[in-house]
């Protein structure tokens, strides 16, 4: 319920790795409540997990949760990557919201080869 999806946005917050699983159990229900929120936390928690999760979201029926996908895959890096070709896609979506954050996160992600 709505407890578990703010306690699972306060772990993402503190970027703590345990969180990515519940909250992408909780974005699996179709009526989990502060979606676009739960997927704002998960971006700042930087794992393959969460960037298969925030992938997922960027075929939500909503223009809204799928340009909050869009900026939490932007923060993700090179892990990301995995995901340019659905962004790249959404850069014709009809909304202009979902355009902007689609082309930004490409944007974004192309200009991140991080030398290791």
């Amino acid at each position: 319920g709505a407890d578990g999806s703010t306690a699972a946005a306060i772990l993402a917050e503190l970027q703590a790795p345990e969180s990515v699983g519940a909250i992408a159990e909780l974005l699996k229900q179709d009526t989990v409540v502060g979606r676009r929120q739960l997927i704002a936390a998960l971006g700042k928690v930087k794992s393959a997990d969460a960037v298969a999760a925030l992938g997922r979201e960027l075929f939500s029926d909503s223009s809204g949760v799928r340009a909050a996908a869009a900026d939490a895959l932007a923060l993700q890096g090179d892990a990301a990557k995995s995901q340019l070709e659905a962004l790249d896609a959404l850069k014709g979506d009809y909304s202009f919201v979902v355009r902007q954050a689609a082309t930004a996160a490409v944007t974004k992600l192309s200009a991140t080869e991080a030398p290791r």
